[in-house]
């Protein structure tokens, strides 16, 4: 019989380990983790938060799956911690995101976001430090290389609709940002942000690459 895979669970922004029920209901024979989050910090201290709760809570090694940011931080784990071996990321935005590149160059920033109420970026932006980190060419997304000792694959979701982009999308990171994780292993679904974590395709990569199925 094999031994049970342990996998960590790492959320996206404004999310919970929730967004992964679906997956977890799927995946059999695993011991899961989840590592939840707040907005209150820049994603290098949420990724050490993160590194720590791995190596306080996982015997052994272990793979990550990460939605969103949260592939981001599972990044920054698999670069710091030799027991990840395994990495999936899903729509995580390696080349900044769209809120991120207006909170780092609007300087008016309260008076076009309350323009653009349709979007309530207010709420979304008042209490929230990271996208210190995560605007287009960061220090910190600069800093993601490729992994050397992890396997890392990407899926890039392409299904967005939503006229705010002027690129493709998945109605909330663009195709081109998704397409900046340093792997050469992408899979491109047709997808939107969040129906991603709802897709049988998602399960069949998950595995494909976790498992010797």
């Amino acid at each position: 019989m094999k031994n049970m895979k342990n996998i960590l669970y790492i959320h996206g922004a404004w999310a919970s380990k929730n967004s992964f029920n679906y997956i977890v209901e799927k995946i059999k024979n695993t011991n899961n983790f989840f590592f939840e989050y707040e907005l209150n910090k820049r994603v290098q201290s949420i990724a050490e938060d993160a590194l720590s709760f791995a190596k306080e809570n996982i015997k052994g090694k272990y793979s990550i799956i990460g939605h969103s940011l949260g592939g981001i931080i599972g990044h920054k784990i698999a670069e710091l911690d030799e027991n990840c071996e395994e990495l999936l990321t899903l729509a995580s935005p390696y080349g900044g995101t769209f809120v991120g590149s207006i909170a780092h160059t609007m300087k008016n920033m309260e008076e076009y976001i309350q323009n653009m109420n349709f979007l309530n970026f207010t709420e979304v932006l008042k209490n929230s430090i990271i996208f210190s980190d995560i605007f287009p060419n960061s220090e910190f997304l600069n800093s993601l290389k490729e992994l050397k000792n992890t396997f890392h694959a990407s899926v890039i979701c392409t299904g967005g609709k939503i006229p705010l982009f002027n690129e493709k999308h998945d109605n909330v990171v663009t195709v081109s940002s998704q397409e900046k994780s340093p792997t050469n292993i992408k899979v491109y679904f047709d997808s939107t942000h969040n129906e991603i974590l709802l897709r049988e395709e998602t399960i069949r990569v998950i595995e494909k690459w976790f498992f010797d199925y």
